[in-house]
């Protein structure tokens, strides 16, 4: 039962975190109408790993390190210009890109490091973890590393139950699209990252 409720905890609490809106949804949303639905998979997957590492820093006492104000200050500024880079450029080149007509399965490594950087680099990671996600494991700690483990798991089986209900519903969607809204769309996913990327770096705490 005790497991069964970390299993509960970290599903609850992750889909709460995995619901708000960032720039790994838009990211997400990008490149399933880029594709198929399981891209919308590989980006969780580089999302994971990215959350790997930073659990097992947790668990190696280095909290503190993750949350000083030097580490969300470095990653807003790089991410926010990336983000404006990546943002900019979707925006200007929209009217050269089309819709795929190629539905074939290719598993890309670019995907997985889509997810990587854009769980990495976006400001509210490290703050997510260190005010939640630490003292989670921490509980989760009292019943040994396979307690942290159940609680991961819950907490990944809601990233892949939301962004796959995402990358499901675009894909439904996207034999509705045709070039011109296709290309309408990418511009406002575009402007959306731009937003973001200038957010993040107005908001930077020096």
């Amino acid at each position: 039962m005790r497991y069964f409720s970390l299993l509960i905890i970290g599903f609850i609490v992750g889909l709460s975190g995995a619901m708000l809106p960032g720039p790994m949804l838009i990211y997400t949303i990008s490149k399933v109408l880029q594709g198929r639905m399981v891209n919308g998979v590989k980006i969780v997957f580089g999302h994971m790993l990215v959350e790997v590492v930073t659990i097992v820093l947790i668990l190696l006492g280095l909290k503190e390190t993750i949350g000083s104000r030097i580490i969300p200050t470095i990653l807003a500024i790089i991410g926010g210009l990336t983000l404006i880079m990546v943002g900019l450029y979707i925006i200007f080149k929209a009217t050269h890109m089309k819709l795929p007509r190629d539905t074939k399965v290719n598993f890309s490594s670019s995907l997985i490091t889509g997810g990587i950087f854009f769980t990495a680099f976006n400001p509210t990671f490290p703050t997510w973890w260190v005010s939640i996600g630490a003292p989670l494991v921490s509980k989760a700690l009292l019943s040994g590393l396979i307690g942290v483990i159940i609680l991961v798991v819950g907490h990944w089986l809601a990233d892949l139950a939301w962004f796959g209900s995402v990358s499901f519903a675009v894909c439904k969607g996207r034999p509705l699209l045709n070039d011109k809204i296709y290309q309408i769309i990418l511009r406002i996913l575009g402007g959306v990252l731009v937003v973001f990327g200038i957010y993040f770096i107005i908001t930077v705490n020096i």
